[in-house]
């Protein structure tokens, strides 16, 4: 009834049966056309095989899957950065500033940088991105508890929902600054 009521092509996904008794997935398209000279309807239509479709869509929500699980379970901090701003990141980087995740997302990513470090912090990030570095690069951030921590990052190019992005790995080393500093001025 759907498709006698239309003007314009319908489209249905569903799965067909082969004359072997195995299935596909396919898109049927279908218009009905009114003839005056048999005073009915008839229809015109054609099926799709959409098989190599749906496996690279299932392709994707397994890779997808997975990344989410590997940065999410990640010992270091990971996120992307597009245009400048936190597309996603998960619980352990969110956690080096002192935020939840979700109160990251959309936000300035260099606004957490300490002021003094910002420069050669994105100098490091470009010269890293465009593969003229190799070794991570050390910065810090300032909390929102106003706490300043120590971050060593490394970054990589990438898309990101069909855009250019940046991927970014981080580890938190406060502690080793500190411990460093200690001994070098026990030294």
């Amino acid at each position: 009834e759907k498709v006698l009521g239309s003007h314009t092509p319908q489209r249905f996904e569903t799965e067909y049966r082969r004359r072997d008794g195995s299935t596909f997935p396919a898109v049927l398209e279908i218009q009905a056309v009114w003839s005056e000279e048999n005073n009915g309807y008839h229809l015109f239509g054609f099926v799709e095989d959409i098989s190599q479709r749906k496996q690279a869509e299932e392709g994707q929500r397994i890779a997808e899957e997975l990344y989410r699980t590997l940065a999410e379970k990640s010992f270091a901090g990971v996120y992307v950065v597009q245009n400048g701003r936190f597309m996603f990141i998960n619980t352990n980087a969110a956690q080096y500033a002192g935020y939840d995740r979700e109160e990251l997302l959309g936000r300035v990513s260099r606004e957490m940088i300490h002021p003094e470090d910002r420069e050669r912090a994105r100098q490091c990030a470009v010269e890293m991105v465009r593969g003229k570095r190799d070794a991570p690069y050390e910065f810090r951030i300032i909390t929102r508890q106003g706490e300043v921590r120590w971050i060593m990052e490394t970054l990589t190019s990438i898309n990101y929902l069909g855009e250019p992005a940046i991927l970014g790995n981080s580890m938190d080393v406060t502690e080793y600054k500190t411990i460093a500093t200690e001994r070098e001025n026990i030294i």
